[in-house]
């Protein structure tokens, strides 16, 4: 019985990182597009540009799937991409090696090594480099 708690909590514990990572992602797209963050406007702003990015109409009525993105799913991979494309600083909120930390900090025994390649394989941000080299200067 034990461990099948363990095993739910650790379901609930990956679910959030993942989440987490999601709605950061959803956040940056509301700034770097500017509009606010709130399920009516992402709503509304996505539906029109996904209309403009493949030349159909907007849909009547609009899709709600947009509003999810804020509250921790990331959008399917053709959506990411088209996206990413358009706003390329959120490839680098995917790339954050805060997500692999946080995730290692709850599951110490999970290889997170493939976390930054899995959605797209890309080299480390610069950011992540200064990191590192601060990191390495400290030593």
């Amino acid at each position: 019985m034990m461990a099948a708690v363990r095993n739910s909590h650790r379901t609930s514990d990956n679910k959030t990182v993942a989440q987490l990572r999601a709605m950061f992602f959803a956040q940056t797209l509301a700034e770097v597009a500017g509009f606010a963050p709130t399920g009516p406007a992402i709503t509304h702003w996505g539906n029109i540009w996904w209309a403009t990015h493949t030349g159909h109409t907007v849909p009547i009525p609009l899709n709600h799937k947009w509003a999810e993105y804020l509250t921790g799913r990331l959008p399917h991979s053709t959506l990411r991409a088209a996206l990413i494309k358009d706003f390329p600083i959120l490839q680098t909120v995917l790339d954050d090696p805060l997500w692999p930390l946080l995730q290692r900090l709850l599951q110490p025994q999970e290889n997170t090594g493939s976390w930054i390649s899995r959605d797209t394989v890309r080299p480390a941000s610069s950011a992540a480099n200064r990191v590192r080299l601060r990191c390495s200067s400290l030593k």
